[in-house]
């Protein structure tokens, strides 16, 4: 018997010794990718937050996609910067960057730069080498304006420049004018728009930390297959801003301004706020909240739904029982919102101004109104007023102002210059 369990010891034991070096080189294989901590971009006062935060999640997104990378989670790069006072105002010396990326126990940091100046905007990325500090590659774009949209494609280029994969990824081509690609099949498809949700919340007198409605609202929009959400900090310094104000006040220009710096199809803003009820059996906190929002279209500020629904929440504290209550609340929205966007969306067609300069003759007009209907969306075309080279047109179309002037850059004849696009008016010029 003794024999028999020395034996099999010793087998085991071989067995050990063999598997022994399989075991320690497990781990390396299932991670070989290297690793990079990307930090917050940094920018002179001419760039705004709005454009560092829209560029960081940008940054994130592209070096993720590209699956060659582990990206350490954002947070515990922002928790070390801040934990350690780290200087965010400017360019991260490289001895900090080796620091920063010990402790993250990343392989490289990814550093931005974006400097506004003299009409021009420039945006510069590089990856830093923990251990010898070096930066070992850049990319860099000239940005033709800070919408959100271009600073989005313009941090894409930059970083496959980077990381030097320009090649399997063409630059595209320019347009008249700064169009999202992902515009026209927003609007004919609306779980692919893209939603900026700002509706800050407050109990009695205190600002709710963590917006528990906004929340429970894009987690609605989610399930309902709305995968283009904007992340709640590109949205962080318009929330209590006088812009964010101006949106319940339906102003237009706000509804545009907002479009375009943060390039969405759909801007929904309102407010929420929670009070105490008092105390229920059991020592409960019982609270009431009420969310009220409206959701505007951007491209030509048509606000498509408005509505305020109420709701209870109940627990030990009466914070947490706030939170519950505008949770509910935001429940109630998000299903009564995500109805709105799909049943209204972009079927409903809306009115564009076109405004025609350098019109030589009547026949320009009509070759004109006769190439637009042919237009895919476009329902009608009506020549409203001609006079001394200048004619107005007035278009029906399901298409976005930017979308219809995209497509009308490609009219070959007569051959068009797009001058100028706003939320419902575009303007051009008859070479």
């Amino acid at each position: 018997m003794s024999i028999h369990r020395s034996c099999f010891k010793a087998i085991a034991l071989c067995l050990a010794v063999f598997a022994w070096p399989v075991l320690l080189a497990a781990p390396v294989l299932q991670d070989q990718k290297p690793s990079i901590a990307v930090l917050e971009p940094v920018g002179n006062s001419a760039v705004s937050q709005i454009n560092k935060m829209t560029a960081y999640g940008a940054l994130q997104q592209y070096i993720i996609n590209t699956r060659r990378y582990r990206v350490v989670d954002r947070s515990r790069t922002d928790q070390i910067l801040k934990e350690h006072t780290f200087a965010r105002n400017g360019m991260v010396d490289n001895t900090k960057v080796k620091e920063i990326g010990k402790m993250l126990n990343s392989d490289m940091v990814c550093v931005t730069e974006m400097r506004k100046e003299d009409g021009a905007f420039i945006v510069t990325c590089s990856l830093i080498d923990v251990e010898s500090g070096e930066v070992t590659a850049s990319g860099y774009e000239l940005l033709e304006a800070d919408t959100a949209v271009e600073i989005r494609n313009g941090i894409n280029r930059a970083v496959l420049t980077m990381l030097g994969m320009e090649e399997s990824a063409p630059r595209p081509a320019a347009t008249p004018t700064t169009v999202s690609p992902s515009v026209e099949d927003a609007l004919q498809n609306p779980k692919h728009a893209r939603i900026a949700i700002i509706i800050p919340e407050t109990h009695i007198t205190k600002k709710i930390p963590d917006p528990a409605a906004e929340t429970a609202i894009t987690k609605k929009l989610l399930e309902a297959g709305f995968t283009r959400v904007v992340d709640r900090d590109q949205v962080e310094k318009i929330r209590n801003s006088d812009m964010g104000k101006a949106l319940m006040r339906n102003d237009i220009a706000a509804v545009k301004d907002i479009g375009r710096q943060l390039g969405v199809d759909y801007v929904m803003a309102g407010e929420a706020f929670s009070e105490s009820v008092g105390n229920v059996a059991g020592g409960m906190f019982s609270c009431r909240a009420r969310v009220e929002a409206k959701i505007f279209r951007t491209d030509n500020a048509r606000m498509i739904a408005a509505n305020g629904f109420h709701a209870g929440g109940v627990d030990l504290t009466e914070a947490t029982a706030a939170k519950k209550a505008l949770s509910n609340a935001g429940d109630l929205m998000g299903d009564y919102m995500v109805k709105q966007i799909l049943s209204v969306g972009s079927s409903s067609a809306s009115g564009i101004k076109l405004t025609v300069t350098g019109v030589l003759s009547f026949s320009k007009v009509s070759e004109l109104s006769n190439a637009i209907k042919a237009i895919k969306g476009v329902e009608n075309v009506r020549t409203h007023e001609y006079s001394n080279t200048v004619a107005t047109l007035d278009i029906t179309a399901s298409l976005s102002a930017q979308t219809m002037a995209e497509n009308m850059g490609r009219i070959a004849k007569p051959s068009v210059e797009i001058t100028d696009v706003s939320g419902s008016a575009i303007s051009i010029r008859i070479r």
